[in-house]
């Protein structure tokens, strides 16, 4: 974070969202020279976030299907994630976003790095993340989904 810090410095770090590694990270951050690292909790509504942000960024090290990557790239924002199985449905490296190694902080460094110096490349990524997510992940068509799967379910039980 320090070389990403010289690089770029006026990039801000904004984390959205509580877990048990807040307080390390509250720690961490004071201890940066001049990083400007804000702590904004849990959110109900992220979208005033997202309009603000220039790059999402979600390193986790286990997701499902991560609703807050799929929300990112519907918000049109260019995204890194971590080379894990429900982040690789949505982010396809260098095709819809910039996908890295879990637990590799040079390489999310790099990654961060990448799009901030290349915003052309950046705004590709978010178009196609965009599209992405517009073709394939369809509030609607879920929710159809699991009532059908629901009603299925409930009609096996009560023949059951």
């Amino acid at each position: 974070m320090q070389s990403l810090n010289a690089k770029h410095p006026n990039a801000q770090l904004l984390l959205v969202g509580d877990g048990e590694h807040r307080r390390n990270l509250e720690r961490q951050a004071r201890d940066l020279p001049g990083a400007p690292v804000w702590f904004a909790g849990h959110q109900r509504d992220v979208l005033p976030f997202l309009a603000a942000a220039d790059l999402f960024v979600l390193p986790s090290p286990s997701e499902g299907l991560p609703g807050a990557l799929i929300e990112a790239m519907a918000a049109g924002l260019p995204c890194i994630a971590t080379d894990i199985p429900g982040n690789r449905e949505l982010v396809q490296h260098e095709k819809t976003g910039l996908s890295v190694p879990t637990q590799d902080a040079s390489a999310l460094e790099k990654g961060i790095s990448q799009m901030l110096e290349n915003p052309h490349k950046a705004r590709q990524l978010a178009e196609a993340g965009y599209r992405h997510v517009l073709q394939n992940y369809d509030e609607a068509d879920e929710a159809r989904l699991w009532r059908s799967l629901l009603g299925e379910v409930a009609e096996s039980t009560a023949t059951a």
